[in-house]
C-alpha cells in the first residue's frame, strides 16, 4: 500500500503487511564525494534472470549531478536495469545514499551522439526521500556510525535480507 509520494520525483514509501526485514542505516545528508565507490542489491531482468536473492553491484559516483546537470540525481557507473529501480545504493560503509533510477536510453543516445553509452545511469538521491520518511513519525532510518569500509561481499551479507522484490500490478 502506498502511504505517501512524491511524483516530481518518482518517489514513493509503501506499506506490506506482516514484513519483518532490518532497515538499511541512512548516510548524512552531503556525505557522498565524486569518484565514491557505491553498491546496489536489486532484482536485475526479474522474469529472465528469475534470482531468489538480490543481485550485487559495484561501481562509482561519476557526478554529483544527473542528466543535463539535474541535482536530484547522482550519475553513477552501477549496472541498473529494469528490476534495480527503487533498490538501495548504499556507500561503502554500509549507509543507503540513493535509490537506484534509470539509465540513459541507448535509442536517445544513438540518436543523439550515434553511439551507445555505457555505465551512465542514474538515482535518486536520498536527501529527497528523507522528507516522505519525516512525514511518517513512526518510520525512522537508523544512522550508524561505521567509520570501516566494507567490502561488496560484507554489504551483501549484511543486507540481503532486508532487500526485496516489489512486483507493481497496473
Amino acid at each position: 500500500k502506498i502511504v505517501v509520494s512524491d511524483l516530481e520525483n518518482d518517489l514513493c514509501l509503501l506499506r506490506a503487511a506482516d514484513l519483518n526485514v532490518k532497515p538499511i542505516p541512512a548516510a548524512p545528508p552531503n556525505s557522498v564525494s565524486l569518484g565514491e565507490n557505491v553498491y546496489l542489491l536489486g532484482f536485475p531482468m526479474e522474469g529472465v534472470l528469475a534470482n531468489q536473492s538480490p543481485v550485487a553491484g559495484n561501481g562509482v559516483v561519476a557526478s554529483l549531478k544527473g542528466l543535463k546537470g539535474d541535482p536530484r540525481h547522482y550519475q553513477v557507473t552501477l549496472p541498473i536495469n529494469p528490476g534495480n529501480s527503487g533498490g538501495p545504493v548504499l556507500d561503502s560503509r554500509g549507509r543507503w545514499i540513493a535509490v537506484a533510477s534509470h539509465k540513459l536510453n541507448d535509442l536517445y543516445s544513438l540518436s543523439a551522439s550515434e553511439s551507445i553509452p555505457q555505465g551512465i545511469n542514474f538515482a535518486v538521491k536520498g536527501t529527497l526521500f528523507i522528507p516522505l520518511l519525516d512525514s511518517i513519525p513512526e518510520v525512522k532510518l537508523p544512522t550508524t556510525d561505521n567509520t570501516n569500509s566494507l567490502t561488496l561481499q560484507d554489504l551483501s551479507k549484511r543486507f540481503s535480507d532486508s532487500v526485496l522484490l516489489i512486483t507493481a500490478k497496473h
